[in-house]
Parts: structure tokens; sequence; C-alpha cells
């Protein structure tokens, strides 16, 4: 990972993880949304109801010495070409969490109310 801002702009990390320990990457991520009921179910309605439903990039944070991954998701009127932050979405420890803002998904995870 590259730092994008501040002091430690450019500065590269390195996430060591300890052999035997699994972390879920990127694309378990995406899958585990995917595979989210409520979720799918949202982002299946927004689309029926004449929009574009745009996922953004999925990004990690360390949250706690904890990998977090978070994606935002767009919402395009076909009528207004304006995008709308609708959610995010976070994956902690294999479970997708959606809300309006990073704050509360973040909550709902470490509550662990779904």
């Amino acid at each position: 990972m590259v730092y994008q801002d501040g002091e430690d702009y450019g500065r590269i990390f390195v996430l060591m993880v300890p052999k035997g320990l699994f972390i879920t990457g990127p694309e378990q991520a995406d899958a585990i949304i995917d595979q989210n009921p409520a979720i799918s179910e949202q982002i299946s309605w927004w689309n029926r109801d004449g929009n574009d439903v745009i996922r953004g990039h999925t990004s990690l944070l360390l949250v706690e010495d904890e990998v977090v991954y978070v994606e935002p998701l767009f919402i395009r009127s076909q009528q207004n070409a304006l995008t709308q932050l609708k959610r995010i979405i976070v994956v902690v420890r294999g479970e997708a969490f959606m809300s309006e803002t990073l704050e509360q998904a973040l909550q709902l995870a470490y509550s662990g109310a779904a």
C-alpha cells in the first residue's frame, strides 16, 4: 500500500501476514458482497427503479490491526447523469455490512448487527 496524502505521501507500507493466518483478499471481499442477500436485493431494487448502480473501487483499510475492505455504491439516474454516493459497504471478518456512511457501516460491523 502506498500512502497518498500528507507527510506520508509516497511512503510504502507492506502488510506482513503470519504464515497460516488467512486474510480475505479484495476478490473474496467482492464475492462476500455479491453473496449478501440484503445487499444484492437492494442493488437489484435500485436497478429496477430506473437507475444505474455503480460499484466503486474496493479499498483496503487497516482498523486496529484488522483488514477492512470498503466499497462505495453510487447511483446514477437514467434521466439525469448526476452520480450520487448512495451507500458504503464494508467487509469485516468475512461479512458485508452496508450503510449510508463509512462510520455507520463500521459501527454495524463491530456491533455485530446485520
